[in-house]
């Protein structure tokens, strides 16, 4: 669960549950609570959907209201009002899908209409709504995003969706390649590749290799192992560098 310090994607799901519901969902009211740890000014809403409907979100919007022509289980026509509001001093997404009757703009009085079937194995009873987020500015590593929503149906109680976490990694991690001798007779040396990283851990390493102190050419390009046999010329000295790229993208600057 580690993430870089950029945006990040955020999906809450929701599904009329069959082993409870035994009627399409009228209302779904889904509130997101973002951790303090992030930074509001960086929310973005990116898409919505509900059974086969899919809503993208325009570019950079914190709010978006839409209605979408969609049917009810039996076939009939249904207007399902979208509205997803971010409220930046409170941290809160509120999305609400709204069933509303096309020949009475009302909500439907038939008990078996409404926006969300009751789930089975087509997925016509499962919802989505999606956004990114940024870190606050500034915070270390392992830095810990908690997520959390509620999600009613109707009148009923809130469902809260299950913990998630993210933890930042913020740094970048700290490779280096050597060989354990200064002067060897052979031509053939086992160049060592280590690193370390305070949050997700290396992934892969740029080797590069200087000679006689000339300019650094890549030898090694995303290695993954810990040694690999370099052979030089007779009376020529070499230096080796390593660049590490952690689990999450972090690069080290050239050492």
């Amino acid at each position: 669960r580690w993430v870089p310090a950029a945006a990040q994607a955020h999906t809450v799901r929701f599904e009329n549950d069959p082993a409870f519901a035994t009627a399409p969902a009228q209302e779904v009211t889904v509130a997101a609570r973002l951790d303090p740890d992030l930074d509001p000014a960086t929310f973005r809403l990116t898409a919505l959907g509900f059974g086969p409907h899919l809503v993208r979100v325009p570019g950079g919007r914190q709010s978006y209201a839409t209605r979408v022509s969609a049917a009810n289980p039996d076939g009939s026509p249904l207007w399902v009002d979208v509205d997803a509001r971010f409220d930046p001093a409170a941290g809160v997404l509120t999305l609400t899908l709204r069933s509303v009757d096309p020949q009475t703009w009302l909500p439907p009085l038939d008990p078996f209409a409404g926006v969300l079937p009751v789930n089975d194995g087509t997925g016509r009873g499962e919802g989505f709504v999606g956004f990114t987020v940024s870190p606050r500015a500034g915070q270390p590593t392992g830095t810990r995003f908690d997520a959390a929503a509620d999600i009613v149906f109707d009148f009923n109680a809130p469902i809260a969706t299950p913990p998630a976490f993210n933890t930042l990694d913020a740094d970048p991690p700290d490779a280096a390649a050597g060989v354990d001798a200064a002067e060897t007779d052979r031509p053939t040396v086992a160049v060592r590749v280590t690193g370390t990283d305070a949050g997700s851990g290396v992934e892969a390493a740029d080797v590069f290799v200087s000679t006689d102190g000339g300019p650094w050419r890549l030898w090694l390009d995303d290695f993954t192992g810990e040694s690999a046999a370099f052979t030089g010329e007779p009376g020529r000295a070499y230096a080796f560098r390593a660049v590490g790229r952690d689990r999450v993208g972090n690069v080290e600057p050239m050492p």
